[in-house]
């Protein structure tokens, strides 16, 4: 409508013009002269902003800060304009991403906020998605083996863009561990490609002689492992099993007589073509509530008054007696609050402490000291509740986090906590809220 108001002031009164201008200007990338919405170093700075936010309110770290910033402004630039003139030209990709990381989303809706106060207003779900799948891509642990020839090696072709075709090759490189995933690019960019590779993944057919997969940009968890288990039957029917399997077997052979290797193949063969039947523990990773997390013995709710540091080993010691954690844990905690000054209040006078996914953690764990009154810690927070928090990876406390955040968002319920006198008094707050969670899963489910 904006352009056809601005075409029929110049006399311009064709639909098949006004189209043609519409698809070239929805085409255009925005680099330079961005005054209209906002400086570019105001956006920089607004991206760094939301970053900081994120790792806060996630309770993590990113491992390659600066590949995130790039990724978060290339996209920012052109998606502040579209958010302030309301239009938005890419799919509505909600439904693929929130069913799996619902609780990333909620999160990344806190972060924006230094964004939204640039154009004034909230992100639309649609946009903002985008933004979850860039921190979902840059939060997912990817293993750095060394790269061998023996492992088959992949690329991914995908048309839709920087952010959806990102996440596409993180969502590969989880569903099938045992390839090694080079790249992603578009078609052009493929019939250029000159690197050796065994095996292509894309959204649209393609002129190869190499063995292709077509997919979809967006993978669920049915659809990737149909997915896995279409990729393993055709390369063990056309007798390209994954090396490595075939190194495992020649080793077996040399130790066994002829029947029983055979008998070992047939059982290896059937474990991976039905490895769909594995998705759900090797790719999706558990994610407790918050309540299986912060039982009764995880709480602690003290009169005595003690220093700082003492408060955090206390808070620490349910994880340290489960075997949760490391004691080197704690020390990195105090240690990063010492150096660096990590911020860690989640709400007034709350604070979450936490250390890296590599500083000595087991399992996925939470436990909490309530104390009889504010403390200073290291002369730049003031806390009267510490929660510990572990987990072994970026994604398996999310879910318990969330419920977390969105209760002492509460002011009500917040207060509630602090003038707790027993662990059963936040307990009983706690069931309160997963029970009322719960009810409303139950009635969204019913609407569908």
């Amino acid at each position: 409508m904006v352009i056809k108001s601005c075409l029929s002031a110049e006399g311009v009164n064709s639909i098949q013009e006004t189209m043609y201008f519409t698809a070239h200007i929805q085409s255009m990338k925005i680099n330079t002269h961005l005054e209209a919405v906002a400086g570019q170093e105001e956006v920089y700075q607004a991206v760094e902003e939301t970053i900081r936010n994120f790792e806060r309110i996630a309770c993590i770290c990113f491992e390659n800060k600066e590949n995130t910033l790039h990724l978060l402004m290339n996209h920012s630039l052109p998606a502040l304009y579209r958010i302030r003139y309301n239009f938005h030209i890419g799919p509505d990709i909600s439904e693929y991403v929130l069913p799996a990381y619902q609780e990333v989303h909620d999160m990344v809706k806190k972060s924006v906020t230094p964004l939204e106060k640039i154009i004034g207003m909230s992100f639309p779900e649609s946009e903002l998605v985008y933004i979850t799948l860039i921190f979902i891509a840059q939060t997912s642990r990817e293993d750095e083996e060394e790269k061998t020839d023996r492992r088959p090696r992949a690329v991914v072709v995908c048309q839709n863009g920087i952010t959806v075709s990102h996440f596409l090759l993180t969502s590969l490189k989880h569903t099938f561990p045992e390839i090694d995933f080079l790249n992603y690019m578009s078609a052009r960019q493929f019939y250029q490609y000159e690197e050796d590779f065994d095996l292509v993944f894309t959204t649209a057919s393609l002129k190869t002689s190499k063995k292709q997969f077509v997919i979809e940009p967006l993978l669920d968890k049915e659809r990737r492992k149909k997915l896995r288990k279409n990729v393993f039957d055709s390369l063990n029917s056309s007798g390209e099993i994954f090396p490595q399997v075939e190194t495992i077997l020649q080793i077996i052979k040399k130790h066994t007589n002829e029947s029983v290797f055979q008998k070992l193949r047939m059982e290896i063969d059937s474990y991976m073509v039905q490895s769909d039947r594995r998705e759900g523990e090797t790719i999706e990773k558990r994610k407790p509530e918050l309540r299986e997390l912060l039982t009764r013995s995880n709480i602690r709710i003290i009169k005595e008054r003690m220093g700082w540091k003492e408060a955090i080993e206390f808070a620490a010691v349910p994880l340290l007696y489960k075997n949760i954690i490391k004691y080197q844990y704690v020390e990195t905690i105090i240690s990063n609050i010492i150096e660096h000054q990590q911020i860690m209040l989640i709400a007034d006078h709350v604070m979450i402490a936490h250390a890296g996914i590599d500083a000595g953690v087991y399992d996925v764990g939470l436990s909490m000291l309530l104390l009889p009154q504010n403390i200073m810690v290291h002369d730049y927070m003031e806390v009267k509740v510490i929660f510990v928090l572990a987990t072994p990876d970026y994604e398996s406390h999310l879910a318990a986090l969330n419920q977390l955040i969105n209760i002492l968002e509460d002011e009500k319920k917040l207060a509630s906590i602090k003038e707790a006198k027993t662990a059963d008094d936040i307990l009983e707050l706690l069931q309160l809220v997963c029970e009322n969670e719960e009810e409303k899963r139950r009635l969204e489910c019913l609407k569908h």
